[in-house]
């Protein structure tokens, strides 16, 4: 595993966090996660695997959001 594969800790709000990063790039799927969207391989119940296998978990109030992203693919 070499640096880029390390989670990033930061000491303030995810949202501020999300606020802060393009919203048609990066998504957050769980209280404790935001994922860069081209780094999404497969999306399961109640999870996402992203490039390099890293498995991530997706929380039930984030949903709508993803599915939204993901209808908008398939149009």
């Amino acid at each position: 595993m070499d640096d880029s594969d390390q989670p990033i800790v930061v000491l303030y709000r995810l949202k501020r966090l999300a606020s802060q990063l393009p919203s048609d790039r990066f998504l957050q799927v769980h209280r404790s996660y935001l994922v860069k969207l081209s780094e999404i391989r497969e999306i399961g119940r109640n999870s996402l695997i992203l490039d390099g296998g890293r498995q991530i978990p997706t929380g039930d109030l984030y949903r709508p959001a993803l599915m939204d992203y993901l209808q908008k693919l398939k149009s």
